[in-house]
């Protein structure tokens, strides 16, 4: 498989690229305005019901302290294909787990950046099922 074959964009635009390899289901964020820097952002995988659900790890102190929410970038959130896809976030403390259309229902932007590649969706911790490590 070249890499071509072996990569879907999710999202390309003048600002970016958010790539998905299939081979390994890594998401790979690349900025226009960082030339050359790669950032794996997370992956996507099938989970036990054989649904593809998003799966990143961060740290607690990454949350967005003003509303005590996660972020996710939008366009992988809108890339997951079904309403029961789960969104998987991993830290020192715990697992935070939430389905795409909850998530949609309960999420908010912020703007940041209105367009593009930095188009982030907020989810509150409140509504996440916490799995504590």
């Amino acid at each position: 498989m070249s890499k071509n074959e072996a990569t879907i964009f999710i999202y390309k635009d003048d600002d970016g690229e958010l790539s998905l390899d299939k081979t390994n289901g890594n998401i790979r964020l690349i900025l226009a305005s960082e030339k050359g820097r790669v950032r794996k952002i997370g992956c996507i995988a099938r989970n036990n019901d054989k649904k593809l659900s998003y799966y990143k790890e961060d740290e607690e102190s990454q949350i967005f302290r003003k509303t005590d929410s996660w972020s996710i970038n939008y366009n992988i959130l809108s890339f997951l294909p079904s309403p029961e896809s789960t969104i998987n976030i991993k830290t020192e403390k715990a697992i935070y787990r939430i389905t795409k259309a909850k998530a949609e229902q309960v999420g908010s932007f912020l703007y940041f950046k209105t367009v593009g590649i930095e188009r982030k969706f907020y989810i509150n911790r409140d509504h996440f099922t916490i799995e504590e490590l």
